[in-house]
């Protein structure tokens, strides 16, 4: 693979084995804001003035959009419209508990909600996710969930069945 760069050292242009070229311009916190493939189409992407991917327009021209909250975290992804299935948009929300599903320490929550379905992750100390789970429609019990333990060096020692 050979690769060009521009004056300020970001990725320009690289050209596979097959001698396929892809070129990348008008970078934005270090994210190139269009990817020009070799069949002529395209991709752009909208970053945000912190950095953050606000949407991406893809090659058949369709485009998703992404929100942030104060801190960084995805809260909401809009899918594009005009498909033959209408796509739900995801949002997620993000809580502190104290206990809950069996976990011993205070931790960090996040509930995924697309339509029916919803997701809760709970995550340790270390952001590491330590247990999923996910239920159909409007009911708070979680009818599937598994749960994965770490060791210090954070290899996976215990991951339960769905």
């Amino acid at each position: 693979m050979d690769c060009t760069f521009s004056a300020q050292g970001q990725l320009a242009s690289f050209t596979d084995d097959n001698g396929k070229t892809t070129t990348l311009g008008g970078f934005a916190f270090g994210i190139p804001d269009s990817v020009a493939y070799t069949d002529a189409t395209s991709q752009t992407v909208a970053v945000d003035g912190f950095g953050q991917i606000a949407s991406l327009t893809d090659q058949a021209g369709v485009t998703t959009s992404y929100g942030y909250d104060a801190i960084g975290r995805t809260v909401r992804i809009d899918y594009p419209s005009g498909d033959s299935v209408a796509w739900a948009p995801k949002t997620y929300s993000y809580s502190y508990v104290v206990d809950g599903r069996g976990l011993r320490t205070a931790h960090w929550v996040r509930n995924t909600k697309q339509g029916a379905l919803t997701q809760q992750t709970d995550f340790d100390a270390l952001l590491t996710p330590v247990m999923a789970g996910k239920s159909e429609a409007d009911t708070s019990a979680l009818s599937v969930s598994a749960r994965t333990e770490y060791d210090r060096a954070g290899r996976t020692t215990f991951e339960s069945l769905p």
